[in-house]
Formats: C-alpha cells, structure tokens, sequence
C-alpha cells in the first residue's frame, strides 16, 4: 500500500494508495496525518483481500468497529507507519469551520451511498468528513462507539458539528464506515 502526505508531494494516482492531509494543531490536539477520504473499498480489498462490492472508489461500509481495527492494523504491519481511527476529539477537529452552503461539502439525503470525493474538501483538503458515511471514532461511551459527520441517508443538520451519534462496536450498516489516521513521531 503506498501512503503518501498530499501537502508533501505533488497528486498523483496510484492504485491502492491511501493520501494523507496534515491537519494543523489546534482545538486540543497536536498536528494530524489523516486520510484524505473514508476509507475506499479499494484500499480495503489491497490491505484484507475480499472483493469490490460498489466500486474502487466508494467508502467501505458494513464494516463493524473491530472490523476496522483489523485493518489498521494490517494497514500499519504492510506500510511501516501506525494507523489508527481518530478519537471524537481528532475527528472534530478534522471537521474545521462549519461552512456556509454545507451542501457543496457533503452528501445528505440521497438514496444511495455515492463515490468519495465527489463535494469540495473543507479548508485542510479533507473530502467527506460531513455526509456520505457515519464514520467510527474510538471514543467510547457507556459501552458505544461515537460516530460523527453524518451520512448520504440522513440530512444536513446530522452533519453539522453539534451532531454526534453512537452505535454498538458490532454494528454493521450501509451507511456507516471509518477513515485511518496515521502516528509518527512529530520529527519525522
């Protein structure tokens, strides 16, 4: 699997390639290497195998908490670096301002699950943090994983900063699924 930090080299295109944003220090959290999008079903089949369901570029999804531990942690055996999901607090973070005309940045109130990429990244060049899938974060409340950003069957407002729901860590459903953060030492 190639990992690449977009603000470091040029965009290219690669099959199987997880691009990483650093995101700057702030709200409580030090600097950030997040992926560009949710995870893709592509770079799910490069790293657990298995086969396209929807399409390279569409979000995995029907993928449990501990289904996308799994894959964090073979995405850090295969690639050197460690992954994981980012805490509620990384993912907020993530979000940056809430822009004006939400619907130019996500992807609510449709009938289907879309590609990602497919809206305008928010100010850090992250695509899809607010609609198309719930996406997991390792936060843990009264025994439930926080999902945050919303998602292609609910509507703006479950996109918005404010908004935060939970499920059960073997929850599985079509229209949640996760994005890898990646720790290196703050030197390198």
């Amino acid at each position: 699997m190639k990992i690449t930090i977009v603000n470091d080299v040029p965009q290219s295109k690669t099959e199987a390639e997880i691009r990483l944003v650093r995101v700057p220090a702030g709200g409580g959290c030090p600097e950030l290497l997040v992926a560009e999008s949710p995870t893709t079903e592509n770079q799910w089949v490069a790293v657990m195998g298995g086969n396209l369901e929807r399409g390279e570029s569409f979000p995995k999804v029907n993928v449990s908490f501990a289904e996308a531990e799994r894959f964090c942690v073979r995405l850090s055996e295969e690639s050197g670096y460690t992954f994981r999901m980012p805490t509620e607090v990384e993912f907020c973070r993530c979000l940056g301002d809430e822009p004006k005309e939400l619907e130019k940045y996500g992807v609510f109130d449709q009938k289907a699950i879309v590609e990602v990429k497919t809206k305008l990244p928010n100010e850090y060049g992250l695509f899809d943090m607010r609609g198309d899938v719930w996406e997991w974060t390792t936060t843990v409340e009264n025994g439930r994983n926080i999902l945050r950003g919303g998602s292609w069957f609910f509507t703006q407002d479950d996109a918005r900063a404010v908004f935060r729901n939970y499920n059960l860590p073997a929850y599985r459903v079509n229209n949640v699924g996760f994005r890898v953060l990646c720790c290196r030492p703050t030197s390198s």
